[in-house]
């Protein structure tokens, strides 16, 4: 089956935490520097990453400038991958200190019914 990928932003840092302002001096250096701390942190609570799964900083244009952040790419036909993901996107860290593993069980894949019969 061909991999059919997705994203979900899940911003340059955690949530409760300043991030470097589009414009700043030494943006583009200092905010790619931001996201790929933030993919080591978001790695250490997450890990281990499905095979079709993975962070990755996304460049984005914008009115005042090109920002950065980081994305969770799955792919939408791994059932695991996909659960990975939102589970992701639905616990992220408050703050850089927030570095406590979060464990991921993914749920069964329900039958579906046949709805020719």
């Amino acid at each position: 089956m061909p991999q059919d990928w997705d994203e979900l932003s899940v911003g340059p840092s955690p949530c409760g935490e300043d991030c470097v302002q589009v414009g700043a001096e030494n943006y583009c250096e200092l905010s790619r520097k931001e996201c790929r701390r933030y993919i080591e942190l978001l790695t250490k609570i997450f890990a281990p990453i499905p095979a079709n799964a993975s962070f990755f900083v996304k460049t984005n244009p914008h009115d005042f400038g090109t920002y950065h952040e980081v994305d969770v790419r799955h792919d939408l036909n791994d059932l695991v991958a996909t659960q990975w993901a939102y589970h992701v996107d639905n616990n992220l860290p408050e703050h850089w200190s927030d570095d406590t593993p979060i464990p991921f069980t993914p749920e069964p894949e329900e039958p579906h019914e046949n709805v020719m019969d």
